[in-house]
């Protein structure tokens, strides 16, 4: 799991536990889709610690930004999470799809 927020990952790791048993198979890994330095540690990490990714899920977006704002790349904030964040995770995982 690739989340910016750790304390809410864990929630959620808690909760699929509690679903499915102690020994389900998730880790979280922090990243922020708004700034690529992170994506490209987070996926070097993912690269170490995952043999093979079956499937991914993207379900991170920001939309109706009420005034233009820039990512630290200097991305508008839109495409620099919505597309450019995700392309870079996706372009750097594909060894594993």
């Amino acid at each position: 799991m690739l989340n910016r927020n750790p304390q809410k990952s864990e929630n959620t790791i808690t909760v699929l536990k509690q679903e499915f048993g102690n020994d389900v198979g998730v880790i979280n890994i922090q990243m922020d889709l708004a700034e690529q330095t992170s994506v490209k540690l987070a996926a070097k990490e993912v690269l170490k610690k995952v043999p093979q990714i079956d499937a991914l899920i993207y379900n991170a977006a920001i939309a109706q930004v009420p005034k233009q704002t820039l990512t630290v790349d200097g991305f508008e904030s839109q495409l620099g999470v919505n597309h450019y964040g995700y392309f870079t995770l996706q372009t750097l995982l594909y060894p594993l799809v």
